[in-house]
């Protein structure tokens, strides 16, 4: 068994795992972060006009995405003079926008 200080008042402790088994937890534990980076990279992405309307299933027009800001349904942002959209508010539209679904 070895023991390596790896802070101040932490220690690993390896007891017959080889590196193979330390390289594939690890790399594990990597991709499970990056999913976990990726979806929250999704949730805060903003979206235009046209990608929002795409969304939908039945997809919608953009008189019908701004109808239904306007009725507060989306919300909009602001960017640059441009319209956006955060998807996972869309995501949270459709709670409201029964028929549709997001493709």
């Amino acid at each position: 068994m070895h023991s390596l200080n790896a802070g101040s008042s932490e220690q690993i402790i390896l007891s017959q795992i080889s590196l193979a088994d330390i390289y594939n937890r690890i790399r594990t534990i990597v991709r499970e972060e990056i999913v976990v980076e990726k979806i929250h990279d999704l949730q805060e992405k903003m979206l235009s006009p046209s990608e929002t309307c795409k969304l939908f299933n039945p997809k919608i027009t953009l008189v019908t995405l701004d109808s239904w800001a306007g009725k507060g349904l989306l919300i909009k942002h602001y960017i640059g003079g441009r319209t956006y959209y955060k998807y996972s508010q869309v995501l949270n539209s459709l709670k409201t926008l029964k028929r549709y679904h997001v493709k």
